[in-house]
């Protein structure tokens, strides 16, 4: 199963690292005919949803995000053969913040969300999921808010090994650490209390 996720998302990754060089060299090259240009565009679709621990929907948040220069350097990167990818993240943030360091309950951070064999010991939920979505992927995942708080910043974020011989199964064990950003975005804050269930499916997709 996991050899199958890792193949479906170095696909994409290959196809989204393609789609970034067209649109790069659309936007540069020259026509003379001052025709319409066109490139392929990378689409961020962000949705977080709030629940009571009775299952009781509380706000839905829907917007997009955009391609970080660091994202676009990682594309960059693994079309060229000089990284590999691990997996991906994601990041909710704000202030008030909502989730606690696992390592020191007394602490505030980020609510850090990653897939389940990311050995991160930062992350407060281990549930995100990535599948293959026809022209992307799409990202789903949940965290339980531990403090009264906000989340106002979110991000996605690819983990890469900048050694090529590296294998995808040995990045993915390296963890999170501090990956580039792929994709942000600034909301308006969308206010959580303790205990309540913070739902987000985030779609990439290109275009």
């Amino acid at each position: 199963m996991l050899l199958k996720r890792t193949k479906w998302f170095c696909m994409i990754v290959f196809v989204a690292a393609i789609g970034f060089s067209i649109a790069v060299t659309s936007a540069f090259a020259g026509d003379n005919s001052g025709g319409t240009k066109e490139g392929i565009t990378v689409h961020g679709s962000w949705k977080i949803e709030v629940f009571n621990p009775d299952g009781t929907l509380i706000s839905v948040s829907e917007f997009e995000n955009a391609l970080e220069p660091t994202g676009m350097s990682t594309l960059s990167l693994l079309l060229m053969g000089r990284s590999v990818a691990g997996g991906l993240t994601v990041f909710l943030d704000g202030s008030p913040r909502a989730c606690n360091n696992p390592n020191n309950p007394v602490q505030a951070i980020a609510c850090l969300i990653v897939e389940s064999d990311n050995p991160s010991t930062m992350a407060q939920s281990k549930d995100l999921t990535v599948t293959y979505n026809g022209n992307g992927f799409t990202m789903n995942g949940s965290v339980i808010a531990e403090n009264t708080g906000s989340i106002s910043s979110v991000t996605t974020q690819t983990i890469t090994c900048n050694d090529s011989n590296t294998t995808i199964s040995a990045c993915r064990l390296l963890g999170s650490g501090n990956p580039p950003i792929f994709t942000r975005a600034s909301i308006s804050p969308v206010g959580v209390v303790p205990g309540q269930l913070i739902q987000v499916t985030v779609t990439i997709s290109f275009s």
